[in-house]
């Protein structure tokens, strides 16, 4: 099936990617002493007069005073060199641009959402600075002139002001920040889909779909740059916990699932797949974003049966089933179309399962246990444990010639030992592959039969 037929709600084009799977993760800031430090950030934009700056946040503090403020994104030194966001009040965001002659442009936006996601960027063009929240205006100002120094940090998460950090109660996703002026209409593309971290101008990417959202993430120490250029050192993280750490964030893809047939291909894009598995690509939409999809390609037939020792189970339900005859050519037998099987015979049998356009023939499984009976020699055998892991202990109860042969579900003998005049025999199974076991015990009486799992 091709992706490309299925999707009708943007006319695509195909822009290269990297095909991985990905996680929505932000970054969760706990208001006391947590914050990304990007060192020398802004040598990225020294000497342009087009900066973009934006970011996903959700602020959590509603009671906001000086010096009680919260640092979204930016740089800041208060001298010679703003670009920043900051939430300083409970409803008021603070966007300020200050230029290397030490004059500040400022933009308000007075309807932040507290415990809500949104997007916010800040743009200049050499001429205005403008503030936009989810992809729509907010504010303008006139505003000239560029940054010079190329030795301050970005910040995320916290912003310094003379003695206090404005440190964040909140959490934080995506941010970027560019040398060139991102237009209205590329505004609203990053807020509804994001960017590609090849996007012409994009200096600095911070996705933070790193380790496991409120999982124990204490080996991360930085923030991945997506661009390659600058990492961000993570301070003061406990990186444990639904707190001061890695949780999930805003979703930049269009998720889609599909399924794939066996031993067929699935084009997506420009790749052709072959398995199973999370793949993402990129694309142009009709309004020109690129826009990134996540495909979740699952196996359109589950191809298993289980063998419980008296009836065979085809494992994929709602499905249409044909029972073969292995020890016959593959025959199929007449009548056995249910999703189990009781062989009225020993042989080998396998299933022919069909749904939607997938077909698939399972692999043929052994079957030995029609018309044995158990003698009473074997009535009292103790088999354990099961499932298995390292060790298998047989128990006859009493003393015996016996003999214990162990066959995987292809019919390949993997153990078999005889023993005289014994009660007990402990079998090692540590190396076992995963699956599903026929043991037999035979004494000078006759053999039983049973089913083990690992």
């Amino acid at each position: 099936m091709n992706y490309l037929k299925k999707l009708s709600l943007f006319c695509w084009l195909f822009v290269p990617a990297v095909v991985m799977a990905q996680t929505e993760n932000a970054l969760n800031f706990d208001n006391i002493d947590d914050e990304v430090v990007v060192p020398a950030a802004s040598a990225r934009i020294a000497g342009s007069n087009q900066i973009t700056l934006t970011c996903w946040v959700k602020p959590m503090n509603a009671n906001i005073s000086f010096p009680d403020y919260d640092g979204f994104a930016g740089i800041r030194n208060n001298a010679d060199a703003d670009f920043y966001m900051v939430h300083f009040g409970p409803t008021r965001l603070e966007a300020r641009f200050r230029n290397s002659n030490g004059v500040n442009f400022d933009v308000i936006d007075t309807a932040v959402s507290v415990g809500v996601w949104q997007h916010y960027a800040l743009t200049y063009n050499g001429a205005e600075l403008t503030l936009y929240k989810n992809g729509q205006f907010v504010a303008t100002t006139v505003a000239n002139g560029s940054i010079s120094n190329a030795t301050e940090a970005l910040f995320i998460g916290g912003m310094p002001y003379g003695t206090f950090n404005y440190y964040l109660s909140g959490e934080v996703d995506e941010v970027t920040l560019w040398n060139r002026y991102l237009s209205p209409a590329e505004i609203r593309c990053l807020a509804n889909f994001g960017t590609a971290p090849t996007s012409s101008g994009l200096q600095l990417y911070y996705k933070f779909n790193q380790g496991i959202a409120a999982g124990n993430n204490t080996g991360i120490s930085s923030l991945n740059d997506e661009t390659g250029n600058i990492n961000g050192a993570m301070n003061n993280f406990g990186l444990n916990g639904p707190l001061s750490n890695f949780v999930t964030g805003v979703a930049t893809v269009n998720d889609i699932t599909d399924f794939i047939c066996p031993g067929s291909t699935y084009a997506f894009g420009p790749q052709t797949l072959t398995a199973p598995g999370v793949y993402t690509q990129v694309y142009l939409s009709s309004s020109f974003c690129d826009s990134t999809v996540r495909l979740t390609l699952s196996s359109g037939i589950n191809d298993a049966v289980d063998n419980d020792g008296t009836t065979l189970t085809a494992q994929q339900a709602g499905a249409s089933y044909q029972w073969l005859d292995c020890s016959n050519g593959n025959q199929p037998i007449p009548g056995e179309t249910g999703q189990s099987y009781t062989p009225t015979s020993n042989g080998s049998y396998a299933v022919t399962v069909s749904t939607g356009s997938c077909t698939t023939t399972s692999a043929c499984q052994s079957f030995s246990t029609v018309g044995i009976s158990v003698p009473v020699s074997l009535e009292k055998l103790k088999v354990y444990p099961n499932p298995v892991q390292d060790f298998l202990m047989i128990d006859l109860q009493q003393q015996s010639d016996f003999t214990v042969i162990v066959a995987d579900q292809a019919g390949r003998v993997i153990y078999l030992e005889s023993v005289n005049a014994a009660r007990e025999l402990r079998i090692a199974t540590s190396q076992w592959a995963k699956g599903t076991y026929v043991l037999t015990v035979e004494n000078p009486d006759g053999k039983a039969v049973q089913l083990i799992s690992k």
